[in-house]
């Protein structure tokens, strides 16, 4: 029956049986706090709409119910937690529009495919949410304004999306990607038509290593940190270029490609776990042709872990002006450290394959007497004696630091 308990005050309503069918405006403005449903089929546009003393709404699995009307629980802003039936086929239009304070729902685990309609979680009070492979299309602005949703978690891409499902969910930030592929244009469609003004901040990815290397990366244009989280996963050259605001990202390969990130002028920290390990049988990372091209905020510290260095790998990165080319490295090839701000290079190793222009011609270099060559790199060179290793003088105290490291290691 259509307004039935419209505008009641009761707090609390007891059915002798679940009613089958809720009509339209049935409980508009109601005061009652909590519904339990376990038999009902139908229930029509604004059947709770403004009851806005209503906390908790559950539809049991003995609910035939296939879709809510439009707007049901629109302006229920005491609502926090609601549970959805199997049988349910669609999220209608604004059915929790302005539940501002609806931060659980859960699903039926038996729902085999879930439509979410125009609006009907806008101004809702999650701070996550799942997009899981029943979930198979998303109407546009179906999440707008969920001003406290702070991270999405993407178990499955759904089959059908229009533009903006999270428009204007300004503190978004943090994306994490669980599904077995990973469809860049489905993801871009999600969060908007413009893309650059999702404020993204971490992106983390466990999926297999056949659908990463199609993410366009670059597109992503406030992304600080990302994790790569599957050990199996070679990265394509070029995957991170261009990424401009990049801070950190963790990764399992220790294949720098090429130009793997170049252009990230903000790139920090690079955490690889295998390199990391304390053992003398730790990996190395081999950068290659330009790796870290224009990288002017990389820590230098990186070379500690470094031992092949390709074609302009560093090129115009921001380094101290005195550095320790550590015995890690075996070779460095082409313009590898050209306009990187070093002046005075030391090595205290014996030998190193190195090309005749690896560093700016003004560099000049220091090398102990069991060095096998001439010259280092073909730079102007002095030799030194090998305890003159442990008093270089540092230029800052980040070098310092690496120096400490360098002394150490070979102790």
């Amino acid at each position: 029956m259509e307004s039935a308990f419209y505008d009641c005050l009761s707090t609390n309503i007891t059915f002798l049986s679940s009613p089958n069918n809720i009509g339209t405006e049935a409980f508009w403005n109601c005061s009652i706090r909590e519904l339990n449903f376990n038999r009902s089929t139908s229930i029509a546009n604004k059947a709770f709409y403004n009851a806005t003393n209503l906390g908790i709404a559950i539809f049991g699995e003995g609910c035939n119910l296939e879709s809510f009307g439009e707007q049901t629980f629109e302006l229920c802003s005491s609502l926090e937690f609601v549970r959805i039936p199997s049988g349910i086929k669609k999220i209608s239009k604004s059915v929790f529009s302005q539940c501002t304070k609806l931060t659980n729902i859960e699903f039926g685990q038996e729902i085999s495919a879930l439509a979410f309609e125009n609006k009907c979680f806008a101004y809702c009070g999650f701070t996550k949410f799942v997009i899981t492979s029943f979930m198979q299309s998303f109407d546009s602005l179906a999440f707008m304004n969920c001003n406290n949703l702070i991270e999405i978690i993407i178990e499955g891409f759904p089959i059908e999306i229009k533009t903006g499902v999270f428009s204007e969910c300004n503190q978004l930030n943090k994306i994490t990607i669980q599904s077995e592929e990973i469809k860049f244009e489905t993801l871009q469609i999600l969060l908007g038509s413009n893309i650059n003004q999702i404020k993204f901040i971490n992106i983390s990815i466990n999926t297999n290593p056949n659908s990463i290397n199609d993410i366009r990366f670059s597109e992503f244009k406030n992304v600080k940190h990302i994790k790569i989280m599957n050990s199996n996963i070679m990265l394509n050259s070029c995957l991170f270029a261009n990424c401009e605001n990049l801070k950190s990202i963790f990764m399992y390969t220790n294949i720098i490609n090429e130009s793997l990130f170049e252009n990230c002028t903000k790139l920090t920290k690079i955490v690889i776990p295998s390199v990391l390990k304390s053992s003398k049988s730790r990996a190395l990372i081999e950068v290659y042709r330009r790796g870290f091209y224009n990288c002017r905020s990389l820590d230098f510290h990186i070379l500690d872990y470094v031992s092949v260095v390709g074609d302009s790998a560093f090129y115009g990165c921001s380094f101290p002006q005195k550095i320790v080319i550590p015995n890690t490295i075996e070779r460095i090839s082409d313009r590898s450290f050209i306009n990187s701000g070093i002046k005075m290079v030391y090595f205290c190793s014996n030998y190193l394959i190195c090309t005749n222009n690896s560093f700016d011609k003004t560099t000049v270099a220091f090398v102990t007497d069991s060095y096998q060559n001439r010259s280092f790199c073909n730079l102007s060179t002095t030799k030194i004696d090998s305890s003159s290793c442990q008093v270089i003088y540092p230029t800052n105290s980040i070098y310092a630091n690496q120096l400490y490291k360098f002394n150490n290691r070979r102790r």
